[in-house]
C-alpha cells in the first residue's frame, strides 16, 4: 500500500518550503514530494492522508540522550558543584533493576515520540536501550558507553569489555560512546578509536561540560582530582586528537568551556557539536558563545540530555529555548540543527533529518491553520512548541 501525505504546507527541510502539493510514501521510504501545481500521483493502491491546514515536516532528531535515567526526573537537584549532583546520580541508579532501567528507556521513547522527536542518539550504559529500543517505534543510534576514570587497573578491564562487546552481535544502528576525555584514559581512547574505525561506527562523547573538568584536564586539580587517576595535562580536544577521536564520525557533547582554537579545530575534523540548552539551564550555566560555534562553521546538533538534569525530552522545548537565549539566530538554523544537524550527528544523514526521495518517511504534522508561509512556520516550529496532529516513522502512525 502507498500512501500520498497531503497537507496545506510542507517544508522538506529548513530552507525550503511550499503551499500545497503531498509526499508520496512506499515501503516505509519517501517515493516524490510533489510542490503545488505538480502532478498529484493517484490509483486505487494509494492511501490518502489529508492533514488540512497543517504543515508536514521531517522528525525532530534528539543528538544526546540518556532515556535509562528517564524515571529521575525531578530527583536530583544541581548540587553546589557537577561531582556532587554525579555522585546523586549514582546513588540513584545503583537503587534500580534492570526492569527498572527497561521500563525507564521505554517511558522515555513514547514522551519523545509524543513530542515530534523521530529518532534519538542515546547513551547506553546498562544494555536496556539496546534491549528496549530494537522493539520501539522511535528510531535510534544506541552509543554503547565506556569510561575507566585514568585508572590503569579499570582499563584493562574495560578494553576486554569493548573487544568483547565489538566482536558480539549487536543491532544495526550501534555507536560507541567513551565517556569523555576527562573520564577516559588514553589507551582505552585509542582502543575505541580502533574499534569505531574498523566498524564504521559513530561515536558520542562529553566534552567542555563543566569548568572542573578543564581544571584537572590541564592541571590536575580540582574537585575531580580525589575521583580520577593521572591527568593527562593537556586539553580535552588534545587528549582526544592525540588517541585518533578528533574526526567526522565524533559528535563532542555540550561543549561549554572550549579552549581557544577548540571549535575551529572541531569544524576542520568535520566532526559534530551537540547542545543541549535544558540541561545548561538546569546547572544555570552563562549561554554559550553560539556565534562562534556558527562561526567555526561545525555541523551542530540539539539534544535534551537526561532527566536526571532537565525538566522534559522534548525537543520542540530545546529549541525554544535555543531562541530564547540566543535571539540573534534565524529560526531557520535552529530547526536545521534540529532536523539535519541531529542525522548529521548520528551518522543516518541519508535517512533522515528532510524530506527526500529515497530518505525514510518520519512525518510530523503540526497545528496552526493561521500560520502562513516558511519564516513564519519556522518562527512557530522554533518558539512556540506547536500542537502535533500525528508522528508517522517510516510511513506508519504512532
Amino acid at each position: 500500500m502507498r500512501r500520498l501525505f497531503l497537507a496545506r504546507w510542507i517544508i522538506p527541510n529548513a530552507f525550503e518550503c511550499f503551499e500545497g502539493g503531498g509526499v508520496l510514501v512506499e515501503d516505509g521510504l519517501i517515493r516524490r514530494v510533489v510542490e503545488r501545481g505538480g502532478a498529484l500521483p493517484g490509483g486505487a493502491d494509494i492511501e490518502v492522508i489529508d492533514l488540512g491546514d497543517r504543515v508536514i515536516t521531517p522528525g525532530l532528531i534528539n543528538a544526546h540522550a540518556h532515556l535509562e535515567l528517564s524515571d529521575l526526573a525531578g530527583l536530583v537537584p544541581p548540587g553546589e558543584n557537577f561531582l556532587e549532583w554525579i555522585g546523586v546520580v549514582l546513588r540513584q541508579r545503583a537503587e534500580r533493576s534492570a526492569a527498572d532501567f527497561d521500563m525507564a528507556v521505554e517511558a522515555g521513547a513514547l514522551r519523545m515520540l509524543a513530542t515530534g522527536t523521530t529518532c534519538v542518539g542515546d547513551v547506553d550504559s546498562t544494555g536496556a536501550a539496546e534491549r528496549c529500543l530494537g522493539s520501539s517505534h522511535l528510531g535510534s543510534r544506541v552509543y554503547r558507553e565506556f569510561l575507566d576514570a585514568h585508572h590503569a587497573e579499570r582499563a584493562v578491564a574495560e578494553i576486554e569489555r569493548l573487544e568483547a562487546w565489538a566482536e558480539s552481535p549487536k543491532p544495526v544502528c550501534s555507536g560507541l560512546s567513551p565517556h569523555g576525555p576527562h573520564t577516559v584514559s588514553g589507551e582505552l581512547l585509542r582502543a575505541c578509536a580502533e574499534v569505531a574505525g574498523k566498524r564504521e561506527l559513530p561515536v558520542s562523547l562529553h566534552w567542555a561540560e563543566t569548568s572542573e573538568e578543564r581544571e584537572w584536564m590541564l592541571e590536575g586539580a580540582g574537585p575531580f582530582s580525589s575521583a580520577l587517576g593521572k591527568s593527562p595535562s593537556c586539553s580535552g580536544l588534545e587528549h582526544l586528537d592525540r588517541c585518533g577521536l578528533l574526526c567526522g564520525r565524533v559528535s563532542l557533547v555540550h561543549g561549554n568551556f572550549p579552549e581557544p582554537g577548540d571549535l575551529e579545530a572541531v569544524a576542520r575534523a568535520g566532526a559534530i557539536l551537540v547542545h543541549c540548552p535544558g540541561t545548561h539551564r538546569f546547572f544555570d550555566r552563562e549561554p554559550v558563545d553560539m556565534d562562534a560555534w556558527v562561526a567555526s562553521g561545525a555541523t551542530i546538533a540539539l539534544g535534551t540530555d537526561s532527566l536526571a538534569s532537565n525538566d522534559d525530552l522534548d525537543l520542540r522545548l530545546e529549541m525554544a529555548r535555543v531562541r530564547e537565549d540566543h535571539p540573534q539566530l534565524a529560526p531557520e538554523l535552529v530547526f536545521d540543527w534540529a532536523t539535519r544537524g541531529g542525522a548529521r550527528a548520528l551518522g543516518l544523514e541519508s535517512q533522515i533529518g528532510e524530506l527526500g526521495v529515497g530518505m525514510n518517511a518520519d512525518l510530523v504534522a503540526f497545528e496552526g491553520a493561521e500560520v502562513q508561509g516558511r519564516e513564519a512556520w519556522l518562527e512557530r516550529l522554533t518558539s512556540g512548541r506547536p500542537e502535533i496532529e500525528g508522528v508517522w516513522i517510516r510511513g506508519e502512525r504512532v
